[in-house]
Parts: structure tokens; C-alpha cells; sequence
């Protein structure tokens, strides 16, 4: 072949094929849209200075590349891309039908990846957002009125009651244990002294109302507030070298007294009767300074974080993670996604609604392309591919 004689589709003295392919690269590839990245390109040269046809197979290669390139654009955004995006759906399920949880998966690395996100997202400006927009919402309250059974069932609700106040043993031993809080015990006391006040009050204020009672209560009231003046040294002395053992004792009459009321039967009744008359009133809206409501949101969700990311929460995810694996380790994924109660149908949906807009957002701006070829180019410019091109 002479220097004026040219393989067809090559311009002279150009080195480069007189095709569309040539103009492949910054610019966007077939669909001409810019994709804002350079990526390497095929050698598409077919002659070379002494006019030998030597570059046929890297030529070959970079059409066969933006066809393939265009077809998976195709197959992606096209017009048929709803019918095929549920294709890949059950092709993924096909292989987690036969995939077993123990094969994919080791409790030790699942664990520290479930602690490592629960340790960070929770204090992430995403998370924080949402935790404001909830208080916004919250204290914007719903649209129409909203009651208690709209909310949870009745059964429901009377099932936790009643394991509550079966666990008072527990309740009993947390209450001993605040008796050494002298600010609890104190508390404790206080309380004491102004239900017993309100009670001989009362009883005073019905007292008062009989004919002749009344005078009599006055009189031993005042007797005794002149004893008590009396003595009031000696009881001082008394009482102030006690008092810590008087504010335990009064606690320690406290929790029985609470203890036994929540254990008396009535209580039950008492308790599924007030929600019963509660049940169907529509709920008090929040109400509140919005600043405020966001402050405490924030404080929640700080304590969340700090919880989250103890050593306690490690520890606790860790066994948690042990217990998931050794149950569903046996079993297929696709077993996990039905225990989840999410399905083919429901899976496929959501990728039938989402995915077209994110994919055609995506090849409008000249990404998914880009990630397409940068993903097969290699694959066309191997030396597998060139020996078998020639």
C-alpha cells in the first residue's frame, strides 16, 4: 500500500478515522453533553505516518466501547427502562435466594460497622435537621384532632400496664436503693409532712362546720402549739441529731405505701379505667416557645449520641449482632428480606419510581456516562480484547 493509497475512513494526513467517534471524550461521548471530567481515551488512529493499517484493533475496540456504552445508556434511561429496571431487581433476589446469611457475613466486622454508624450518624447535620424539623412539626401539631386510639390499641396498652405492675420486685429494690440519697430521702419527707398537713386540714375544715367541734379543735390546736413552744428546745435537740434517719424512715413508709398500692388490684382497674375515659378525647396540642422546643430536642438527641457511643452501647451491639447472626446464619437472604416483610413488589416499586428520575438526572448532567465508560473502558483497551481484535 503506497503513501497515497488510504484504507477507507481516513483522511489524509489526518491519522484519524473519519468517523463521529473521534470527537468522543470531554465533551460527553455519543449524546454530546459535557461530563465536566477528562477521562483517557482509546487510541482511534487507523493509519499511521507510513500509511500502514496497524491500529484497526484499538479502532475496533473504541467502537465497540461507545456502542456498549450506548446500548447500557439505552438500557438504563430509555423508554423501556421500567419494564427493565424490575429485571434487575429479580436478578438480584435470585442470587439471595442461595446466599446464606453465614456466608456474607462476620458477626465481628457486621458489629463494628452497626456500632460505627450508630456512634457517628446520630450527630451528623443530617440527623440534626431532621431532629429540629420533628420539634418544628411536633409543636406545629397535626392538621385535625388526634385522640388516643387513633394512636395505639386499647389491648395493647393494657398488655404493657399490666407487665409493669407485675415487675414491682424491681421497683421495690430501686426504691430502696434511693433511701441513700439524702436529697431523695429528704424529698421523700417533705412530701410526707404536706400530705399529712393537707389531711389534718381537711379534717379540721369538717370539724369546724359541727356545732361545738369546732371550738374544740381550736383548743387543742392552740394547747398544742404552746407545748410545742415549750418545747421546742428539747425537740430541736432531738430531732436535729435524727433528721437523717427520720427523711429515711419517711421514704422507707413512702415506697411501701406506693408499693402497695401498685400492687392492690384495684390499681389495675383504676389504671384501664382513666384510659378507657381518656381514650377517645382528642390529645392536648403542644404548646410552647418554638426556641425551647428545639433546645430540648437538642438535648435529647445529645444525650443519644453519648449513649450510643459508650462502650456499654459497643458492648451491647456486639451481642445483639451475635444473637442475628447465630439465628438467621443458616438462613438465605432472601429469607431475611421476607422475616423484614419486604418483598419483590415492594423492592421493585421503589426502584421503578426512584430509579428512572436519579438515572435520567444523572445522564442529563453526564455522570452516568462518564461512570459507564470509565467503568468498561479498561475492559476494551486489555490486551485480551486487542489480540482478539488484531
Amino acid at each position: 500500500m503506497g503513501s497515497n493509497d488510504r484504507p477507507p475512513g481516513c483522511r489524509a494526513g489526518s491519522g484519524t478515522p473519519a468517523t463521529d467517534f473521534a470527537s468522543i471524550g470531554r465533551t460527553g461521548g455519543i449524546t454530546g453533553r459535557s461530563t465536566g471530567r477528562p477521562y483517557p481515551r482509546l487510541p482511534t488512529a487507523l493509519c499511521c505516518a507510513d500509511g500502514r493499517h496497524r491500529q484497526a484493533g484499538p479502532l475496533l475496540a473504541a467502537r465497540l466501547l461507545d456502542a456498549q456504552v450506548a446500548w447500557v445508556l439505552e438500557e438504563l434511561t430509555g423508554p423501556d427502562a421500567a419494564e427493565h429496571l424490575p429485571r434487575y431487581v429479580d436478578d438480584v433476589l435470585a442470587v439471595a435466594a442461595v446466599v446464606r446469611v453465614e456466608q456474607v457475613v462476620e458477626p465481628a466486622e457486621l458489629a463494628a460497622a452497626v456500632h460505627a454508624l450508630t456512634s457517628t450518624v446520630p450527630g451528623s447535620a443530617l440527623v440534626s435537621t431532621v431532629v429540629e424539623a420533628v420539634a418544628e412539626a411536633v409543636l406545629e401539631g397535626p392538621s385535625a384532632p388526634v385522640t388516643l386510639d387513633d394512636l395505639v390499641e386499647r389491648e395493647q396498652v393494657v398488655a404493657l400496664l399490666d407487665a409493669l405492675l407485675a415487675r414491682t420486685d424491681e421497683l421495690e429494690a430501686l426504691l430502696d436503693d434511693l433511701t441513700r440519697s439524702p436529697e431523695a430521702a429528704g424529698l421523700a419527707a417533705t412530701f410526707l409532712t404536706l400530705v399529712v398537713a393537707e389531711v389534718v386540714q381537711a379534717n379540721r375544715a369538717v370539724a369546724e362546720k359541727i356545732p361545738g367541734v369546732g371550738s374544740l379543735v381550736s383548743f387543742g390546736a392552740s394547747a398544742a402549739g404552746k407545748v410545742m413552744g415549750v418545747a421546742d428546745r428539747q425537740v430541736e435537740q432531738l430531732v436535729g441529731g435524727t433528721a437523717g434517719k427520720g427523711a429515711v424512715i419517711a421514704m422507707r413508709r413512702l415506697n411501701a405505701v406506693l408499693l402497695a398500692t401498685l400492687r392492690d388490684p384495684g390499681t389495675r382497674d383504676a389504671l384501664v379505667e382513666v384510659l378507657d375515659l381518656y381514650a377517645d378525647r382528642p390529645l392536648p396540642r403542644p404548646t410552647g416557645d418554638p426556641e425551647e422546643v428545639r433546645r430540648v430536642a437538642g438535648t435529647v438527641q445529645d444525650l443519644v449520641i453519648s449513649v450510643l457511643a459508650s462502650d456499654a452501647a459497643r458492648e451491647l451491639t456486639e451481642g445483639v449482632v451475635r444473637r442475628l447472626v447465630a439465628t438467621y446464619g443458616p438462613h438465605t437472604l432472601a429469607e431475611v428480606l421476607d422475616d423484614l416483610a419486604v418483598g419483590r413488589d415492594e423492592i421493585a416499586a421503589v426502584v421503578t419510581v426512584a430509579g428512572p428520575r436519579l438515572l435520567a438526572v444523572a445522564r442529563e448532567s453526564g455522570e452516568l456516562e462518564r461512570i459507564v465508560r470509565a467503568r468498561l473502558e479498561p475492559f476494551f483497551a486489555s490486551d485480551a480484547v486487542g489480540e482478539i481484535l488484531g
